[in-house]
């Protein structure tokens, strides 16, 4: 009995002493602001220093360290012998401890150094975890007081962010650089601009995916591994989006069957219907907006795609100012360039017309606005017209085909630098009476009354001009006009009863 009795008292004791034990581990642990003496922090140091001196030792000592990006073509990377942490070499001479890490690498012939960064300056996110070690549970503190557990304590450098420096370098680094030879890889899409809406498939390239090289750096340094082994075909950047993926072809059928309002222009004899393609630009429709189902009734016109599809079709289907085709009356088939003349779509106009149109989402077939017309079909000019042949001096009036009259002519004095300039252009409008004044080529004033005046082209039109007495032939060359067309006061007469403004004028060589 007095064995059971020594034994119970023996057992109490010892529970109060381990009570005691975590009393004073625990009063100690909450008051305590510095680390207790032989604490290590991944083995760096860290006795007598508060939570914030340890933070700052931690992530001085860790942007100390170089970190070293190696290739290796080695089937099986666990029998490359390596030296990796050069500040983990036991050498007291930094340099001496690069140059070995350097030898070992490049001295194996299945690796060689691809690159070193260095003077790293990141910031780590480690406050908490130290806070926590500071003030760890009271059977980690015990544990620790009895050396059951180590005080060399491990703590996960977690990134918050980098500097320029560690930036600069990462950008710089060579694995990044693209040649003849790299393929970029892209994401299967669909096609917006083809009549089916056709998926692209994706494609598998050998572009490097820096984000995340730059993440696993990052993680290695956070884990204290201060190395990259690099093999290229690991870091390939891979595409997201494949041609099976399940929303896209969910996404391809649905635009397939999606109806949109249907868009036909009638252009002097041109059916233009503008494809649902243009439709979906329009209406805003893009690549970024196909992950949601579209409604036809809650889209909203996109101005600017309407701009620049009106801007366009006038590029295209304006006649004025481009190349017309003519069947001249001395030279046959003859292309004319330049002048005001013909189709001109007013494309401020017809622009807000076309929203206006697609707001209502209704189909229609319309003509454009237009703020010039021609007179027929895509050449425009008709069988109605007054032609003036710079070459042969000769002006001559056809309407509905039938030549009304002829005429010779003299045009702009060429050696004087006053040569009437050829093109396609529209009668501005025709007066009577009146005097035209100008300046001479010797910087003179004249003044020239005439009875019959039609301006085509600024201030270069047709006239009378009572004070020659002979026309055509060579006058032009060195006697010529300021740029006007000068006619006999006859057929001026004749010219100026058969024409109105918006008159075709045919100027060529």
């Amino acid at each position: 009995m007095k064995i059971i009795k020594n034994h119970r008292i023996l057992f109490i004791a010892i529970i109060l002493l381990i009570a005691l034990i975590f009393y004073m581990c625990a009063n100690k642990n909450y008051e305590s602001k510095i680390f207790p003496m032989g604490t290590k922090i991944n083995n760096i140091d860290c006795s007598g220093l508060t939570v914030n001196k340890a933070e700052k030792k931690l992530t001085k000592e860790w942007n100390k360290k170089s970190f070293i990006i190696f290739e290796s073509n080695a089937k099986d990377t666990k029998t490359i012998p390596l030296i990796w942490d050069i500040k983990g070499i036991k050498s007291n001479n930094e340099k001496l401890s690069k140059d070995i890490l350097k030898h070992n690498l490049t001295n194996n012939k299945e690796t060689k150094v691809l690159a070193e960064l260095s003077g790293l300056g990141i910031t780590y996110d480690i406050k908490d975890k130290l806070n926590s070690e500071l003030h760890p549970s009271l059977l980690k503190s015990f544990l620790r007081k009895i050396h059951i557990i180590s005080n060399n304590i491990s703590v996960y450098m977690e990134v918050k962010k980098v500097d320029k420096t560690f930036d600069n370098q990462f950008n710089d680094l060579k694995i990044f650089k693209e040649s003849d030879d790299t393929i970029i890889t892209k994401n299967a899409y669909i096609d917006l601009n083809s009549d089916n809406f056709d998926i692209v498939k994706e494609v598998y390239g050998n572009n490097i995916d820096k984000e995340l090289v730059k993440s696993t750096i990052l993680d290695n340094i956070s884990k204290g591994e201060f190395n990259l082994y690099y093999s290229k075909k690991e870091f390939y950047d891979n595409p997201e989006i494949i041609s099976t993926n399940k929303l896209l072809l969910e996404e391809q059928e649905y635009l397939k069957n999606l109806e949109f309002p249907e868009i036909t222009y009638k252009i002097y004899g041109n059916t233009v219907k503008i494809k649902k393609q243009q439709i979906l630009k329009m209406y805003g429709i893009t690549q970024k907006s196909l992950s949601k189902k579209i409604n036809i009734d809650d889209l909203k016109v996109n101005k600017k795609a309407v701009e620049q599809y009106v801007h366009k079709l006038t590029e295209k289907y304006d006649t004025a100012w481009s190349d017309h085709e003519f069947n001249s009356t001395k030279q046959g088939k003859i292309t004319v360039s330049g002048g005001d003349y013909g189709y001109f779509i007013d494309e401020d106009e017809e622009t807000s017309k076309l929203i206006s149109i697609l707001k209502k989402k209704k189909s229609v077939v319309r003509t454009p606005i237009y703020s010039q017309k021609g007179y027929k079909n895509a050449n425009d000019i008709g069988d109605t017209y007054v032609e003036i042949d710079l070459t042969y001096q000769t002006l001559w009036l056809y309407k509905d085909g039938e030549m009304v009259t002829s005429s010779p002519i003299v045009t702009g004095s060429v050696a004087s630098g006053f040569a009437t300039p050829p093109g396609v252009y529209i009668l501005k409008y025709k007066t009577m009476h009146t005097t035209l004044k100008g300046k001479n080529a010797d910087g003179t004033d004249y003044e020239s009354p005439v009875t019959y005046w039609m301006p085509f082209n600024g201030g270069i039109g047709m006239h009378d001009a009572t004070w020659r007495s002979t026309f055509g032939g060579s006058i032009y060359l060195s006697g010529g006009s300021h740029g006007c067309v000068n006619m006999p006061y006859e057929k001026a007469g004749i010219v100026y009863r058969n024409i109105t403004a918006g008159f075709p004028i045919v100027v060529h060589y």
